[in-house]
C-alpha cells in the first residue's frame, strides 16, 4: 500500500482480504512503502515494497482504490512470470490491466459495480463520538474549558471510538454550515 492517499476503506479492505488468506491458511505480507507510518494500523506482518525480493513472494494480490500501475511500477517486476492479481480496484485503465493475470474490479466503466471490500469487513463497528467544544468565553469567566477538553481527551483516549471535532460557531471555514436549519440537520 502506498502511503499517501489511503483510506480508512483501504485498510478495512486490506482486512477482508487478510481474513479470506487466514482462512484458506496462506501466509502473507503486507508490502508498504513507510512501515513506520502503518505500524499503528495494520496488524498484519509487514514489509518494504522496495525490499521485496522474488524469492521470497509466490503471488501478487495488489488492492487499492484506482489500478495506476504501469510497467515501471518496481513490485510488477518483482512478481514478473507469478501470478499477479488486482482486487477491488477501481475505474482500472485497460492499459493497466494488462500487467495483472486476473482484474476483479470493483468499478469500471461500462459494466456494474461490486460491492467495495471494505463492506465485507469483519472490523467491529466503533462508536462515534461528536465532540462540539464552545472554546473560552468572555462571558464566562472560568478557567474550566481547557481542563474539561483535557478530561473528555484522555477519557475518550482509553476507549475505542472515532472522534469527530463539530464546528458549530457560524460561519466557519471548511464546516459548510451556514444557517441555523443547517446545523440542525448536522445533529
Amino acid at each position: 500500500m502506498p502511503s499517501d492517499g489511503n483510506t480508512g476503506g483501504d485498510l478495512l479492505a486490506l482486512d477482508t482480504v487478510a481474513d479470506w488468506l487466514r482462512e484458506r491458511r496462506v501466509s502473507f505480507s503486507v508490502a508498504v512503502s513507510e512501515i513506520a507510518r502503518y505500524a499503528d494500523l495494520i496488524s498484519y506482518p509487514m514489509v518494504r515494497a522496495d525490499t521485496v525480493h522474488p524469492a521470497d513472494a509466490d503471488i501478487l494480490v495488489w488492492m487499492r482504490g484506482p489500478l495506476s500501475v504501469d510497467a515501471e511500477t518496481p513490485l510488477l517486476a518483482v512478481f514478473a512470470g507469478k501470478p499477479r492479481i488486482a482486487w477491488g480496484v477501481s475505474t482500472t485503465p485497460p492499459d493497466a490491466e494488462g500487467h495483472f493475470d486476473t482484474v476483479i474490479a470493483r468499478d469500471r466503466p461500462g459494466e456494474p459495480g461490486r460491492l467495495d471490500l471494505s463492506f465485507r469487513s469483519r472490523t467491529a463497528p466503533v462508536p462515534v463520538v461528536g465532540l462540539i467544544y464552545a472554546g473560552p468565553q468572555p462571558d464566562y469567566r472560568t478557567p474550566c474549558e481547557p481542563v474539561v477538553r483535557t478530561v473528555v481527551r484522555d477519557a475518550l483516549a482509553t476507549r475505542d471510538n472515532a472522534k469527530i471535532e463539530i464546528a458549530t460557531r457560524m460561519p466557519v471555514e471548511g464546516n459548510r454550515l451556514q444557517t441555523p436549519a443547517q446545523r440542525e440537520v448536522q445533529r
